[in-house]
Order: structure tokens, then C-alpha cells, then sequence
């Protein structure tokens, strides 16, 4: 399988790299509404305190967000891995994904005859959106 991985992507948990996340989306604006609103909500929490009961026991002083990153557009190819704990199991369905990214994804015909989706975000709703905007376009 061969993927596409981001190269260079900007670090860190704030506007400048989310908006750079949401550029590099092909999504409906519904989804970016939804994107937005719950950005808002997680800028809005603050950071977990130490003597609150949930975290008493968690040291979190050496997570620093500003070391992740957002996924945005992929630009370099590479060969992906075929993964080992799968063989022999009869799966009804599988996605692998490299560094938040789709890579592969299969579903049985048993389940997809019987109207299942399945895959990743990405995948779905562009396919959904497609199949949305093929109806549209029979009914004008």
C-alpha cells in the first residue's frame, strides 16, 4: 500500500495551525461548522489541575502540546506496511491509517450488501458528499 504523509507540518494546538488543519480539508461546511464549535470548547477548557481527583495522580507538566501537530495535507509518498495482527482473523472490516491518514480500507460484501459503511472520516464523507451531489444533479 502506498500513502501520502505530511511533510513538515506545522506544531502546536492553536488558531494558526488549526486553520491551516481546516484549509487542508476537502469537508462540507457543516463538518467545519462542527470542526469550529468544538475548537471553540477546547480553547475554552481549561488545562487540568493537579489537585482535582482526576489528575492527582497523572503528572502532565511535560506534556506540551506545542510538540503535536494537526494533520494537514499530504504530500510525500510511502510504502506502507502490511499489518501483522490480522492474519488469520476474519475481519468484517478493516481501515489502516499512517499518521492520521487513510491508507487502506476494505469491508466484507457480506456487510456492504447489507447497506454498512465504513471507513474513515475523509473517506466517508467525500463519498457521501459525492453521492449527495450525483442525486441532486438527477433531480434538476
Amino acid at each position: 500500500m502506498v500513502a501520502t504523509i505530511p511533510t513538515k507540518p506545522l506544531t502546536g494546538f492553536n488558531t494558526q495551525t488549526f486553520e491551516a488543519f481546516l484549509a487542508s480539508r476537502r469537508e462540507p461546511d457543516w463538518l467545519i461548522q462542527q470542526r469550529r464549535q468544538h475548537w471553540d470548547a477546547f480553547q475554552a477548557v481549561s488545562w487540568p489541575n493537579r489537585s482535582a481527583e482526576e489528575w492527582i495522580r497523572t503528572d502532565i507538566r511535560l506534556f506540551n502540546l506545542d510538540k503535536f501537530a494537526l494533520p494537514t495535507e499530504s504530500t510525500t509518498s510511502v510504502e506502507a506496511s502490511s499489518p501483522l495482527l490480522v492474519e488469520g482473523v476474519d475481519l468484517g472490516g478493516r481501515t489502516t491509517a499512517l499518521n492520521s491518514g487513510p491508507v487502506a480500507t476494505s469491508l466484507d460484501p457480506k456487510w456492504s450488501s447489507k447497506g454498512v459503511i465504513f471507513g474513515s472520516l475523509d473517506e466517508l464523507v467525500n463519498e457521501l458528499l459525492s453521492q449527495e451531489i450525483a442525486i441532486v444533479e438527477r433531480l434538476k
